[in-house]
């Protein structure tokens, strides 16, 4: 499965503009997407990058309509975040029953659905408390899901290394891996973000180095994008700076989903232009 972020701004948070996108998908040979769930009171920055509660029908049916097989994201807003839910976690996992509903019927309908989740960064707390902390955010949150579909996958996604956040958990290959060793089902994996990943390196002084077959072995699913001039993240596949293609041999068979921002597209060109080009460079890796 190939897709990229199904952020509304792709589409300029206009639902009339959204069925001209979805031919665009249709032309690239998209066979995926991967859309951020949001419920509750929004800012414009949150409906740039959210499918919003009243417009989760409609964005979800139309891609499902084309053929697309959906990934979902958890929300970026604090108050969904693993350190709300180890803060208030009766609060936080009402706000997630809808959305946790939501991933479960879309399961259902497509036979398995994945859902992406951060890791606990919270600065007070040393790496392994945030590790132990996410464990048991994935694991509440994994037993919920499961409780409305058995096909719901979970997918912790490696984040990059800060300096601001050093005892954040899953910034590093290592650290992911204790966090989904100690989930006590076989249905969490990890989400390799091959930049975020680079990320790390750079900022731990470390050359890159290819993964062990222990940790490709946890791989569920994968976010691809590229590093700009400035070590930005989420630019289109197409500056050459993360081993992509070496990175994506032997993963054939895991869902990709290109986390290409609309922003860093423009930088480029035309965003819907440059995300044709981003299809076609991904595409010959999948066939290389």
């Amino acid at each position: 499965m190939l897709g990229n972020s199904g952020a509304p701004r792709w589409y300029d948070c206009d639902l009339g503009r959204f069925r001209d996108y979805l031919e665009l998908l249709d032309e690239v040979g998209a066979s995926g997407a991967e859309i951020v769930l949001h419920d509750g009171d929004a800012d414009e920055f949150t409906s740039r990058v959210h499918v919003l509660r009243e417009d989760w029908t409609r964005v979800i049916t139309g891609y499902r309509n084309r053929g697309l097989t959906l990934s979902v994201h958890g929300p970026l807003t604090p108050e969904f975040s693993p350190t709300a839910w180890r803060d208030q976690p009766r609060e936080t996992m009402r706000r997630y029953d809808p959305l946790l509903r939501q991933v479960a019927e879309l399961a259902d309908d497509q036979s398995g659905a994945t859902l992406v989740l951060h890791a606990v960064t919270d600065t007070a707390s040393t790496l392994a408390e945030n590790e132990q902390a996410t464990v048991s955010f994935v694991e509440a949150i994994g037993d919920e899901a499961r409780r409305h579909s058995p096909h719901v996958k979970l997918a912790i996604e490696l984040r990059a290394f800060r300096h601001e956040r050093p005892t954040a958990a899953a910034t590093t290959r290592e650290s992911i891996m204790r966090v989904v060793q100690q989930v006590d089902s076989g249905l969490v994996g990890v989400c390799w973000d091959v930049a975020h990943d680079l990320e790390s390196h750079i900022a731990l002084g470390q050359e890159w180095s290819a993964p062990t077959d222990a940790f490709l072995s946890q791989i569920i699913h994968l976010h691809v994008h590229d590093l700009g001039p400035d070590d930005e993240p989420h630019y289109p596949p197409l500056v050459g700076r993360v081993p992509l293609a070496r990175s994506m041999a032997e993963l054939e068979d895991i869902p990709r989903i290109m986390e290409v921002r609309w922003r860093m597209a423009a930088r480029i060109g035309d965003p819907w232009d440059v995300l044709r080009r981003s299809y076609g460079v991904v595409s010959s890796m999948s066939r290389s």
